[in-house]
């Protein structure tokens, strides 16, 4: 579930992934999003497999442009 709540207590800043809940409070000059991409970053993707993505993107480009012209 994505949201957010508020509640009584002491204010803080949490983010909850995979039922698991984290501290969300910015260290000293850190982006705001830093603590989110480090969750989503979790699942590194193959070296080749990006390779073979931005491949497959930049012949799709090119036959556009193609088309195109």
């Amino acid at each position: 579930m994505v949201g957010s709540y508020i509640g009584e207590g002491a204010p803080e800043s949490v983010l909850s992934a995979g039922g698991e809940i984290r501290d969300f409070t910015p260290r000293f000059r850190e982006s705001a999003y830093t603590p989110v991409k480090k969750v989503v970053d979790e699942d590194k993707r193959d070296f080749e497999e990006i390779m073979i993505g931005v491949e497959r993107a930049a012949e799709a480009a090119l036959a556009t442009k193609l088309r195109a012209s």
